[in-house]
C-alpha cells in the first residue's frame, strides 16, 4: 500500500499540474480538469476503503469515506429522482399530441 500511495500522490500532482496547463492554454477546457482529479481521487479513496493497509489511519478519514459514500447516494438519488420526473413529464407530452 505504500507504494500506491507514493504513485497516487505523483499521479494527482500531475493530473493537477497537467489542468492548470491545459486551464491556461484553453479556459473553455478548464472544467475537466476538475472532474479528472476529483475522478480520480474518488477511485483512490475507494481502494484505500477496501484495502486498508498498514498506514496512519485516522479515524477523520473513516468519517470522510461515510461522508462521501452518503454525498454519492444522495447523488444518485436526485439523478435518479430527476430522470423519473423527466420520464413523467415525457410521458404527459406524448398523451397531448
Amino acid at each position: 500500500m505504500k507504494i500506491f500511495k507514493s504513485v497516487d500522490v505523483m499521479i494527482q500532482l500531475n493530473l493537477i499540474v497537467f489542468g492548470v496547463i491545459i486551464g491556461v492554454l484553453n479556459p473553455n477546457y478548464a472544467i475537466y480538469s476538475y472532474f479528472i482529479v476529483g475522478g480520480w481521487q474518488l477511485l483512490s479513496c475507494v481502494i484505500h476503503g477496501v484495502f486498508p493497509g498498514h498506514y496512519n489511519s485516522v479515524q477523520a478519514r473513516k468519517y470522510y469515506l461515510l461522508a462521501l459514500l452518503i454525498l454519492i447516494l444522495l447523488l444518485l438519488d436526485i439523478i435518479d429522482c430527476l430522470w423519473f420526473i423527466r420520464m413523467v413529464l415525457l410521458q404527459g407530452q406524448k398523451q397531448l399530441v
